[in-house]
């Protein structure tokens, strides 16, 4: 977590991207820095102590240093370490070969570190693409199917209409042929016929009066 009081403040991680040093570099400089009993060492540290105070030897600017992590974070230190440059001054002549030896190597490890994170990174993300392209082809099935089994309702209408419009057909045709039949002529054999079976039904009427007057006056 950021320092409050430190405007501006980084995290470890970012420094040391940003710096290209490890915590171990950073230890292995500290260590280096008591072993010379390096004058700016102390200096430096009264920055990370925000006291300004003198510390008078190794012994010293340990215990202070002590109980600074005691009230602060030991990332603070380093980054303070960091952030000064240094670390970048060059160590004595007896230490500069085995640093830049050990910046090396450290480095390399550094580097396989980042290469590896990085390809963890891509078989995250193609792992994620995989699951998306098959969710997509599932997507796709299912919506070729839904077309289908549109196509078939559609198929079934098509046949009820056409059904339905045929027998509309058929029952035009029947209505119009019995509308046909009640506009035929009689002939005149038919005339003749059914004249006879007026002329039949006026010459028995009287009598039929006749009978009906009698059963009444019985």
């Amino acid at each position: 977590m950021p320092h409050p009081k430190i405007s501006g403040f980084i995290t470890r991680a970012s420094a040391q991207r940003k710096f290209n040093r490890s915590k171990a570099s950073f230890i292995r400089d500290v260590d280096l820095a008591f072993e010379r009993k390096d004058s700016e060492f102390l200096s430096h540290f009264r920055v990370g102590l925000n006291d300004g105070s003198e510390l008078a030897g190794e012994e010293a600017t340990k215990a202070r240093l002590h109980e600074l992590q005691s009230r602060q974070p030991r990332w603070y230190i380093e980054l303070k370490f960091l952030e000064s440059g240094y670390w970048q001054s060059p160590d004595t002549l007896e230490e500069a070969e085995p640093s830049k030896s050990n910046d090396s190597v450290q480095t390399s490890s550094e580097a396989s570190f980042e290469l590896r994170h990085q390809l963890d990174l891509a078989e995250q993300q193609i792992a994620t693409q995989d699951k998306t392209i098959h969710r997509l082809e599932d997507d796709k099935t299912f919506l070729q199917n839904e077309l289908e089994n549109r196509r078939g309702e559609i198929d079934k209408l098509r046949g009820f209409f056409e059904s339905v419009g045929d027998a509309a057909d058929s029952t035009a045709k029947l209505r119009s042929g019995a509308q046909g039949d009640h506009n035929v002529v009689d002939s005149p054999q038919n005339l003749t016929a059914n004249s006879k079976k007026g002329s039949i039904t006026r010459q028995y009427l009287p009598t039929f009066h006749k009978f009906l007057s009698k059963f009444r006056s019985a």
